[in-house]
């Protein structure tokens, strides 16, 4: 195997250094060391021969085929391009990101000529829609941590105005549920997780305690492939799923978990009954029409900048 392959040559290193101490060439010597070991890794490139997993303590975990993966990203969704820092890219493409959001989700409808919302079994499953109609599911608590734990509070505020009493909503930090908010039983609760990343250990742990009690989950992330995506019951990616957010100060991230928690809240509210259509249609419309706002006020930099420097 590579990695006894991989000892030998380690050996062979050390061997380089006694011989040296004898007057050989050691540059040669340790050449030749590694020179095997790039023969070995490239014959076992692509299969979990060529790969050791540890775990926290040092013992060694065995790799089988099954779990290898295909990444779902690239370094091109991570790019900066010619952006000075990711986080003047990630303002700029917050406009596309939003939209994309919206993309294929927000529909009209054929029948009314309204807006409505559309969501596909990975995103709404059918037997969470089940739940909700036939009134199993009776409340609703929104999560997350740091902006997306702000971007919950829209979400549950959205679904509080247009479910009203019929469906209680609540938005609060992940590890306020987790610390507080649990009980033996949760078969009744939705729990809506939001997540950039997917991997907020807070936010999947809380995950993990609400589901082992019978809740639903749903999941409202940024990155395919992510530890949330798994564990959800559905997920609504934002953007594409490949749209990660490097700069700590979240932006583009933000706007678009705001509107696939919109868009979230409308699908709830329909399978229980409790939708206007009219300000549905409204509502929505008008969600459709900001990504071209935000970039009229992105475009607007330079006169941003010179009102900073005037009044900074």
């Amino acid at each position: 195997t590579f990695a006894s392959q991989l000892d030998q040559a380690n050996q062979s290193v050390a061997s380089c250094q006694t011989d040296a101490a004898a007057g050989a060439d050691f540059d040669a010597c340790v050449g030749k060391a590694y020179t095997t070991i790039a023969a070995a890794a490239s014959t076992l490139a692509g299969t979990v021969d060529g790969v050791r997993r540890f775990g926290y303590e040092g013992s060694e975990l065995p790799l089988a085929d099954a779990e290898l993966l295909v990444p779902q990203m690239t370094t091109r969704d991570v790019d900066r391009g010619v952006a000075s820092h990711y986080f003047l890219k990630e303002i700029t493409e917050s406009p596309a990101s939003f939209r994309k959001t919206l993309r294929g989700k927000l529909v009209v409808d054929p029948a009314s000529s309204t807006a409505t919302v559309r969501l596909d079994d990975t995103m709404f499953p059918s037997d969470v829609r089940a739940r909700l109609r036939d009134g199993s599911l009776r409340r609703v608590v929104v999560i997350g941590q740091g902006t997306a734990a702000v971007a919950g509070q829209s979400l549950a505020a959205a679904l509080a105005r247009i479910a009203g009493p019929q469906l209680p909503a609540e938005a609060m930090a992940a590890t306020e549920l987790s610390g507080f908010g649990l009980r033996d039983d949760m078969s009744d609760h939705l729990v809506i997780a939001i997540s950039q990343s997917g991997t907020t250990t807070d936010t999947n742990r809380t995950v993990d305690l609400a589901r082992a009690r019978g809740a639903a989950v749903l999941a409202i992330v940024n990155r395919r492939q992510s530890d949330l995506s798994d564990k959800a019951d559905g997920v609504l990616y934002t953007s594409d799923g490949r749209d990660v957010e490097m700069a700590v100060a979240s932006t583009k991230a933000f706007y678009a978990q705001i509107a696939a928690g919109l868009l979230l809240a409308y699908a709830i509210a329909d399978e229980i009954g409790a939708v206007d259509p009219r300000e549905r249609h409204e509502v929505l419309t008008a969600l459709r029409t900001l990504p071209d706002a935000m970039r009229a006020v992105i475009d607007e930099r330079p006169a941003i900048a010179l009102a900073a420097q005037r009044h900074a």
